[in-house]
């Protein structure tokens, strides 16, 4: 095999799907400056078809497309390339619809129109998403074929006078950077090499939004009452999952799930369930300058702030503020009649 072709086959292989032109090729710009290869389709038939013939390292995909929308095309795509990661683009979005594209298996989604900073940072942190998942592939066939990995000791348990065989591998995690720490001589030099056979770096929770949805799945199971029925998520409740950027990763989202059915009260869990860091998306912060106010107003303002996220459906409202109906409805009530003139 050539030199270039060995080249080639190194290099990442970009998808875009996308009946506009303008922004197949807009895209495509951004791929080539990355290095990658770039395909480009303008259907998801068409796409399918080109994906049986080439497969890609990613894809980036129109949601609102002819005869195939890029929900049916993701699900046909994750059933031909389980591996492949898919990011849907969209100037027609909805928090259900995200949350939706996640199921699915979507990595990520961005919403029309975006500047091309925006794109690259979509675009990177599918790369370490792909990356991450070609050295946890390598690892294992290097387990596979490598039977004794780890190497066979002998050790003499407590109270026994006999030496018996024990072979074992030894897994380590942490979240600090030893090679800094062995710098720093904070971290045993020796110790570091014994451990650092073969290292697995996984990304931060935030870096891989597909991974909510199962592990809530498996947090659910694990803390609902087993002689009663499971619990489950609502729609409101999963979007704000998904919106958050976990600084506490899988862990925290462990205890959000453990507080959320401890203090919830019904068999489906909602957004006023979670925990308060979640009640508000990562990048809303409280303005630095601003009045106080009355705590009366405060609440005014988030009554009314509800209802326009949820559409002036005054039961959703309820659920995201995480008060009953009927609280809500005297509240209106009470603001309507402070609103006419004496």
């Amino acid at each position: 095999m050539s030199p270039a072709l060995v080249k080639d086959e190194l290099r990442i292989r970009l998808l875009v799907v996308d009946d506009e032109q303008t922004i197949r090729k807009l895209c495509i710009t951004v791929g080539e400056a990355l290095g990658f290869i770039c395909l480009e389709a303008d259907s998801g038939e068409s796409a399918l078809v080109l994906l049986e013939e080439q497969p890609v390292h990613m894809v980036l995909s129109d949601m609102v497309m002819p005869h195939m929308s890029g929900l049916e095309f993701l699900e046909k795509v994750k059933k031909l390339l389980p591996r492949t990661e898919v990011a849907l683009m969209t100037g027609h979005g909805s928090i259900e619809t995200a949350v939706q594209a996640m199921r699915l298996g979507a990595y990520d989604y961005i919403t029309k129109p975006f500047h091309i900073p925006e794109l690259r940072s979509k675009i990177d942190r599918m790369i370490r998403m792909i990356d991450v998942d070609q050295e946890n592939r390598i690892l294992r066939e290097t387990l596979r074929t490598r039977p004794g990995f780890g190497g066979q000791k002998e050790v003499r348990p407590v109270g026994s006078t006999e030496r018996v065989p024990l072979q074992a591998r030894i897994i380590a995690a942490t979240n600090r950077d030893l090679e800094a720490a062995v710098r720093q001589g904070t971290f045993r030099q020796d110790l570091f090499f014994r451990l650092n056979v073969v290292q697995i770096k996984i990304p931060p929770l935030r870096e891989r939004k597909t991974d909510i949805q199962p592990l809530v799945n498996s947090f659910l199971e694990k803390f609902s009452d087993p002689s009663g029925k499971m619990r489950t998520i609502s729609e409101d409740g999963m979007a704000r999952l998904m919106s958050y950027d976990w600084p506490g990763n899988v862990r925290e989202l462990e205890n959000a799930i453990e507080r959320a059915i401890a203090l919830g009260s019904g068999p489906i869990l909602h957004a006023g369930d979670l925990p308060t860091s979640l009640q508000y998306r990562t990048n809303e912060q409280l303005p630095q300058n601003e009045e106080l106010l009355p705590l009366e107003e405060l609440e005014r303002r988030a009554i009314l702030r509800a209802l326009r996220e949820a559409g002036d459906d005054k039961l959703a409202a309820a659920r995201i503020l995480g008060i009953g109906k009927t609280t809500l409805y005297r509240k209106l009530k009470q603001y309507k009649s402070e609103a006419q003139p004496n």
